[in-house]
């Protein structure tokens, strides 16, 4: 067996494990428990995507770790004392556990986002893609929470790709965009703008749309900043244009993960 295929059997190792939904003990060291559900994963693993874990793992951590919020921080997850660190578990109190698993089916899985159907039992009443999106916005606010930057990345990313349509129409519903902006907005500070402006470049694309839902205005007003937020959005992001240097026309700017791209194909 070449390394090629000693890599793509660990890869592929990983992925059949997490679809157990972590209720195999073989060959793990770690249990993370949260509310009324158990976890059995690796230390190898989620310590190396998760800086809390790691800290709570190491062998010369204090005796006792747990989930602490800093209320003055941006809600990051630090070791504090409540669960023995040496036992082999750790207890997650405050989170829900569809959340949990989404954070460690990111460790695991190099899949993650393209076969969400699991999406639909967290959210059995809402459409397969909106319901999925509402995971990727979930998915970020707990790896923030636990220190994991690239959980972060892959869940902006997917949530960026999947709302893109090249074809300029919608890919969430008015009333589905209502729960996926809530969504976000009650889980991310004020400081972290990246889901919350690929919120409001969704919302800009597709703003005559939205308002004609006649609860859109009235909902969204019962989210804090978000009007606000996209007037800015579109004074800094949006409206700028310049000349293409090639055809002489207005050209927009391109805005994507807290960058400004100019792109030839946005005449």
């Amino acid at each position: 067996m070449d390394y090629d295929q000693k890599k793509l059997c660990l890869v592929e190792g990983l992925e059949d494990f997490a679809s157990g939904n972590f209720q195999s003990k073989d060959y793990t060291d770690l249990t993370i428990r949260c509310q009324d559900k158990e976890f059995y994963v690796h230390k190898l693993v989620v310590c190396l995507f998760s800086a809390f874990f790691a800290k709570a793992c190491k062998p010369d951590s204090p005796f006792k770790v747990s989930l602490e919020i800093n209320a003055e921080s941006t809600g990051s997850a630090y070791i504090a004392a409540s669960q023995e660190a040496r036992t082999g578990i750790i207890e997650l109190h405050e989170d829900d556990p569809a959340d949990v698993k989404l954070l460690l089916d990111s460790f695991y899985s190099s899949w993650y986002g393209e076969h969400q159907h699991w999406a639909g039992k967290v959210y059995p009443d809402l459409p397969l893609f909106e319901a999925s999106r509402l995971c990727d916005a979930r998915l970020y606010a707990i790896a923030e929470k636990y220190q994991a930057p690239c959980a972060k990345l892959h869940a902006a990313d997917i949530f960026r790709r999947e709302l893109d349509n090249k074809h300029g129409y919608m890919t969430v519903s008015a009333s589905g965009f209502v729960k996926l902006a809530k969504r976000v907005f009650e889980s991310t500070p004020d400081s972290d703008r990246v889901f919350r402006n690929l919120v409001f470049r969704y919302a800009n694309r597709h703003l005559a749309a939205l308002m004609s839902w006649s609860h859109f205005q009235t909902e969204m007003e019962k989210v804090d900043g978000f009007f606000s937020g996209l007037a800015r959005f579109q004074t800094f992001y949006v409206l700028k244009t310049r000349m293409c240097p090639t055809c002489g026309k207005p050209q927009k700017n391109r805005w994507e993960d807290n960058k400004i791209y100019r792109g030839g194909d946005m005449h």
